[in-house]
């Protein structure tokens, strides 16, 4: 009695959009400018203001 085949391994199945893991964050471009743009703006508000002669050059 012969032994009966194994199965076929199964085929991948296709990926829908919503499994791309890239996508489901954001892209990086995004990720990476909304993480930066505040902290470059907060860094400009916070940094401490020159006096109005100190870098005229009239020293």
């Amino acid at each position: 009695m012969p032994l009966p085949s194994p199965d076929p391994l199964p085929t991948a199945l296709p990926r829908t959009p919503d499994d791309d893991p890239q996508e489901r964050g954001g892209s990086l471009v995004t990720r990476t400018l909304l993480i930066t743009a505040p902290a470059v703006l907060a860094a400009a508000a916070l940094r401490p203001r020159s006096r109005s002669g100190s870098r005229s050059g009239a020293g």
